[in-house]
């Protein structure tokens, strides 16, 4: 799953916004050398990746193993389309306003991560926690268990979308424009390889491996995610520098170089209007008000999402299913009667692993291609292949991946294929369309204007530290000028 942290909710053309009401301390980047910035600014991508893989692959069997009927089950799981609607914007709109000692991104970050943490836990082990309170035995265990794993869902879907929106903007935040498409790429690749290592690790027999962690296989996946989605961000905190938003009033900008040597204080003053505080209401005021005036560009990439993700929705959710339901259907009867369950989520959970295996490879290889392309002249070798000709590729081929189901509804074989052959088109759709808006927003934002409080992100210093102005110094120059 994916989402759209870093739309801009306000207008940037007005400079009399954000730049005014607002002043930084500290300098953004990352830590440690320059080829290990990349992977530590985008790791905790691959944490949600897990989380996502975790539940695209075992929710679905486990909730029907409960009792809940398909269609109800089609009702829990638009958790996660209504959770990046409303919450990824949410979120976007009070970070950007956040003036935490901690920075704008790591405290969502945080919290975040604790609550789909405890909410793994709790789906994973909720046959125990009812049973702390009802007998199994009663009539409405079975009810009661169902609900409590309903809403750890619920929970799930809406803590992990505020985490990953506030990765995705810690991402756009740090990045100059000119490095955008990159550190896009590397977020495809980092939930590239959550997915394999997601997928992968689910086909083991963890009970085996991982006594301690619970009894059954989904108890011990859970466990194992929640770790993972912590470690990754707790790496990412300590690695990535962010800059302190300070609130409104009088302050002092402090210019820092990387060693954390003081260069000067520069003393301004700025209005303190209630208005700034943004709440609930306000947020989704202020989001509604410029999905309006969106560029047109950013636009058309929206629309695109919105209306692909409808195709995406069954695939990511109901693929374990639709694979497992054939291969229980064409086992011959002696064999049905010793088949589990669990042996049908497991040859379904493998078409998930083939295509986050082709996910992987093509994350990898194509922002190669592209970079091939760019440095040569289509002239010279006869045709182009950019960013916006891959991702009419992929959606293309994922129409047609659907439209071959209606003939591989009695064949596992083709049934795997086909949900395989759909991770080259959910990797383009985890890297394209970000890549496009990342510099939609950076573009629109220059160099050193506000790129819009979807991300806000700022001047960066690439691989030179540069001293940076204060906005209100920046303004007495052009004053002058």
């Amino acid at each position: 799953m994916v989402g759209f942290g870093g739309i801009p909710t306000r207008n940037d053309d007005d400079e009399n916004n954000e730049m005014d009401a607002h002043r930084w301390r500290g300098r953004k980047g990352v830590r440690g050398p320059s080829w290990l910035k990349m992977p530590l600014l985008t790791i905790g991508l691959l944490g949600t990746q897990i989380v996502w893989s975790t539940e695209m692959g075992y929710a679905s069997p486990y909730l029907l193993s409960l009792g809940l009927s398909k269609s109800w089950m089609s009702m829990v799981f638009v958790a996660g389309p209504l959770s990046g609607l409303f919450v990824q914007p949410l979120i976007g709109v009070l970070a950007d306003n956040s003036t935490s000692r901690w920075g704008r991104r790591r405290p969502y970050m945080f919290y975040g991560s604790i609550l789909c943490s405890f909410s793994l836990l709790l789906l994973g082990f909720t046959k125990e926690i009812v049973s702390w309170f009802i007998s199994p035995d009663s009539p409405a265990n079975a009810t009661i268990t169902i609900w409590l794993a309903v809403i750890s869902i619920y929970c799930i879907d809406f803590s992990i979308n505020a985490v990953q929106a506030v990765d995705r903007a810690l991402l756009v935040d740090t990045l100059p424009t000119a490095q955008q498409e990159r550190g896009q790429a590397w977020a495809g690749r980092m939930l590239s390889v959550g997915s394999v290592l997601g997928f992968w690790v689910g086909q083991l027999p963890l009970p085996i491996h991982f006594p301690f962690f619970g009894k059954t296989q989904l108890q011990v996946l859970c466990v194992l995610t929640s770790l993972l989605l912590i470690g990754a961000h707790l790496i990412t905190a300590l690695s990535v520098r962010e800059r302190v938003l300070l609130a409104s009033g009088l302050h002092q900008d402090v210019t820092a170089t990387e060693s954390g040597t003081r260069r000067g204080w520069r003393h301004f003053a700025v209005s303190k209007t209630p208005d700034n505080k943004p709440g609930a209401f306000s947020a989704f005021k202020d989001i509604w008000e410029n999905v309006k005036i969106l560029p047109p560009n950013i636009r058309r990439i929206c629309m695109i999402q919105f209306f692909s993700w409808i195709g995406w929705f069954p695939v990511l959710f109901f693929s374990t299913v639709y694979v497992g339901e054939i291969y229980t259907l064409s086992l011959p009867p002696e064999q049905v009667k010793s088949s589990t369950p669990e042996d049908a989520t497991i040859v379904g959970a493998a078409a998930l692993f083939d295509s986050s295996i082709l996910g992987l490879v093509t994350i990898f290889v194509l922002p190669l291609v592209v970079g091939y392309f760019k440095k040569r002249s289509p002239r010279r070798i006869g045709f182009y292949l950019g960013l916006a000709e891959i991702w009419v590729f992929s959606l293309l081929l994922f129409a047609a991946c659907m439209g071959v189901t209606w003939f591989t509804s009695s064949s596992v074989t083709g049934s795997v294929n086909v949900i395989a052959l759909t991770g080259f088109c959910f990797a383009v759709s985890q890297w394209v369309p970000f890549s496009l808006l990342a510099e939609q927003i950076s573009s629109h934002g220059g160099n050193d204007g506000d790129a819009g409080a979807g991300y806000q992100p700022l001047a960066m210093e690439g691989d030179q530290e540069q001293e940076e102005e204060s906005i209100a110094m920046r303004q007495q120059r052009q004053q002058r000028d």
